[in-house]
């Protein structure tokens, strides 16, 4: 199941993978901060103190043109060092793998991996949203003005909308959801330019298994 179709100058690196062109977006929030509400930092600066962890969510992809919404599970693993792998359906259809040193992408089973440049912004941009020491608030306000949309005592909701006119053409904003206490993210919602929008839906954190930990070695496929 492919997750977003953004299109755009912001979006182009990421042409070959619609799940990185989503979290291009998402991965932009965790980067900025100028009037920052104290919110936001605060959830940031949590997640820099998480453990390893098995997350299990569920993506909800609605469409104007489809009577129903189209739903899929996915798991996100994370460890404490950075190394991430972050699958959608079941069986993976789609999966973004950071070994601690590449990015490695996968679209379409049938297509097999695609390691990413170091130099490729979404891979950048993947690895400032999970990675422990490279995820600051120290710029989010240069793209996107976050604001605190709702709030009741135990959950919040920061929405995030883009700056530029360009941008916001395509994105025209996205919703995070935030437990209190603890900033646990609940929600992540992304209302895009053509009228769908795509949410994915945390469970809570799981330890991760040593099974589960051996996914985030990546194993270059078989030479044909």
């Amino acid at each position: 199941m492919q997750i977003a179709t953004f299109g755009g100058s912001a979006y182009e690196c990421a042409a070959d993978f619609p799940m990185l062109r989503l979290f291009l977006a998402i991965a932009l929030c965790s980067q900025a901060c100028a009037q920052t509400p104290e919110l936001l930092t605060q959830w940031v600066a949590a997640q820099k103190d998480l453990k390893d962890m098995h997350v299990p969510f569920r993506m909800t992809r609605a469409i104007p043109t489809l009577k129903e919404p189209a739903s899929s599970q996915g798991n996100l693993y994370r460890l404490k060092d950075g190394r991430f792998r972050l699958e959608v359906g079941q069986p993976p259809s789609s999966i973004i793998l950071y070994d601690g040193e590449s990015m490695h992408a996968q679209e379409d089973a049938q297509k097999g991996w695609h390691t990413l440049p170091p130099t490729h912004r979404a891979a950048r941009m993947w690895t400032l949203f999970l990675h422990p020491t490279e995820m600051s608030v120290d710029s989010i306000t240069r793209d996107f003005t976050p604001t605190v949309t709702e709030q009741t005592d135990s959950v919040s909701t920061v929405t995030l909308k883009p700056k530029s006119a360009a941008l916001r053409r395509r994105l025209l904003q996205i919703d995070i959801q935030i437990q209190r206490p603890g900033y646990r993210l609940l929600q992540m919602r992304v209302a895009q330019g053509d009228g769908s929008t795509v949410t994915l839906t945390f469970a809570a954190p799981e330890v991760l298994t040593s099974a589960q930990q051996s996914r985030l070695v990546f194993t270059p496929p078989p030479s044909p």
